[in-house]
């Protein structure tokens, strides 16, 4: 019985030890009285001491826990044995006041710093170097654990925050700062601990861009190396569909540092995918000028949310490349309309040009008379597929080429192709600098106009009152055609001309008495040249001698002949008499 007990105190004393502190050491002890026994009560003594948990410099030992953590951020900790504390955490001490930030797993006070402002990017994560921001990214809500992925080639120092719980990984990464000697292209990852909409801030300066294509695409890009990119076609990688808005100028990070090959960047496939992107700021590429190869293709590829387009959005580029504006807005379903001064500066004209530019708007309603009016030839492909798929597209402007004199193979094939709201008919004056300059069709690859209005609702024949317009290129029109008035009023001093759909000014040494006149595609109409020894200007309606006869008084009862110059001055004879004489 006596052993029983005894046995049984053994699991009572340490139960006991735990009424003291959990810092404490000490003596636990019970007086045990032994009924039915003649001995005198038994006395039990346990010594025992607490658990303690050696944490390195950078750890410490939290509340009610039995394992060090990473000393926290805006603490420093020193490190040492502490023992196991319910309540209270051991080895973590704030940053003091004027210093009051520092990085997880901080060991000193000497690390905790000031932090740079809240609208500054800190390059160091430790408040001495401080940039502001050129350019942000807003995401959508994200969850934890989400991988926010992009792409970089250019050279340079680059510094990006990831913003809230976010942590930047890459090639050439130090805390926000990215340190690139190369032009080879690498991926880089915000990373996020936490959920939420985050603000993705980016700085720095390019120095350099690739000057030899590289990289795994299929095709005509195989040789494409973009500066910076968003866009994954290729990958499966959804981090477009992330991005909410932007704001700032991406431009200001890449801008062109020259003309020659490596000083351009190149926008290919940027912003492609970004579906929820709905608005562009207007100094997105302020910084780049000129322009280059595949500089702005695919840039916003199926960026289906988009609504507008900044007028002054290429305002500096001025220069042509191949495929410059090929596909930038392709698939870009919510655009309604496209600013007339948007390709202002393009003076120029290069192969495939505006390939695709606006291919599947399917929300375009109009097209700016204007937007091309720079472009003084058509190259090859310059214009193939512009407008594809445009199914909301009403109308043609007038005079939307009529300045371009000459155009290379397919140049034009499939501009219309599918546009199925278009209606009316083909405005004679579209292709008139081609018709003018008698431009041949060059039959390469379909021709110069293969498909151009496939599939719209242009009209096949010409209403009441008006005769199908003579071009050239209706064979290859698919049946669509042009029509102009059967007859035309020109005032005087006005005539048509032949393959004419409106009146124009009468030529010098002609005259004009105006008229209605029949369409004709060979034979000019209210036009006749002046008769010998007549002449006019242009813009006549009657013809005058070239010559005038003048006979001046002599002042003796006789005259002087004399002659002057249809529009010239009238010149005394040397001889010079008292009195005019009379004209006739």
């Amino acid at each position: 019985m006596i052993r029983l007990l005894l046995f049984a105190l053994l699991f009572t004393l340490p139960a006991m030890a735990d009424n003291f502190s959990n810092n404490q050491s000490g003596v636990s002890s019970c007086t045990v009285d032994i009924v039915g026994s003649t001995s005198t009560p038994i006395t039990a003594t346990a010594n025992y001491s607490p658990i303690t948990y050696n944490c390195a410099a950078g750890t410490y030992l939290p509340a009610d826990a039995t394992e060090c953590a990473t000393c926290l951020a805006g603490y420093y900790c020193g490190g040492g044995n502490y023992a196991f504390n319910e309540l209270n955490a051991s080895g973590l001490n704030a940053c003091p006041g004027a210093r009051p930030s520092s990085n997880p797993g901080n060991s000193s006070q000497n690390n905790c710093y000031t932090p740079c402002a809240s609208d500054k990017i800190d390059a160091g994560l430790d408040g001495t170097n401080c940039q502001t921001p050129k350019f942000t990214l807003t995401t959508t809500n994200l969850t934890a654990g989400t991988e926010f992925k992009f792409y970089m080639s250019a050279s340079g120092t680059f510094y990006v925050d990831c913003g809230a719980g976010g942590t930047l990984s890459g090639t050439g990464v130090t805390n926000n700062t990215i340190t690139r000697n190369d032009t080879t292209e690498a991926l880089y990852t915000c990373t996020y601990s936490t959920a939420g909409t985050k603000n993705i801030r980016m700085a720095g300066l390019a120095t350099g861009y690739s000057t030899v294509a590289s990289g795994s695409r299929p095709g005509d890009f195989s040789a494409i190396v973009s500066t910076m990119r968003f866009g994954d076609p290729w990958n499966g990688n959804t981090t477009p569909t992330l991005i909410a808005s932007i704001s700032g100028s991406i431009g200001q990070i890449f801008p062109t540092l020259g003309q020659s090959n490596g000083q351009q960047p190149r926008f290919f496939h940027t912003f492609s995918g970004c579906s929820n992107l709905t608005q562009i700021p207007s100094n997105l590429f302020s910084g780049v000028t000129g322009g280059t190869n595949y500089m702005f293709n695919f840039t916003f590829l199926d960026c289906n949310s988009l609504l507008s387009i900044p007028e002054i959005l290429f305002v500096n580029i001025n220069t042509c490349g191949y495929k410059l504006f090929a596909d930038t807005f392709t698939g870009c379903s919510s655009l309604t309309a496209i600013p007339e001064n948007l390709f202002y500066n393009i003076h120029c004209s290069s192969g495939d040009l505006f390939m695709r530019t606006f291919n599947n708007c399917t929300s375009l309603q109009s097209i700016p008379e204007n937007l091309f009016k720079g472009i003084p030839v058509a190259e090859y492909y310059s214009f193939w597929g512009t407008f594809w798929g445009c199914s909301s597209l009403t109308s043609i402007p007038d005079e939307l080429f009529s300045h371009i004199t000459s155009a290379g193979s397919a140049s034009f094939a499939h501009l219309f192709y599918g546009c199925t709201s278009l209606s009316g008919y083909i405005p004679p004056q579209l292709f008139a600098g081609l018709i003018a300059n008698g431009s041949p069709y060059d039959t390469y690859d379909g021709g110069t106009m293969a498909d151009i209005f496939y599939n719209t609702g242009l009209a096949t024949t010409c209403p009441s009152g008006m005769t199908q317009y003579i071009t050239g290129y209706e064979d290859y029109w698919s049946g669509h055609i042009s029509c102009v008035d059967e007859n035309l009023t020109c005032s005087a001093g006005n005539y048509l001309p032949a393959h004419g759909y409106e009146c124009t000014q009468c030529t010098a040494n002609n005259y004009c008495v105006g008229g209605t006149y029949p369409y004709s595609a060979t034979e000019s109409h209210g036009i006749t040249p002046c008769d010998t020894g007549y002449s006019s200007a242009a813009g006549a309606s009657s013809c005058t001698p070239n010559t005038i006869n003048i006979q001046w008084d002599d002042g003796n009862g006789g005259y002087t002949a004399g002659t002057c110059t249809y529009g010239g001055s009238i010149t005394t004879p040397t001889t010079a008499p008292t009195k005019r004489g009379h004209v006739f």
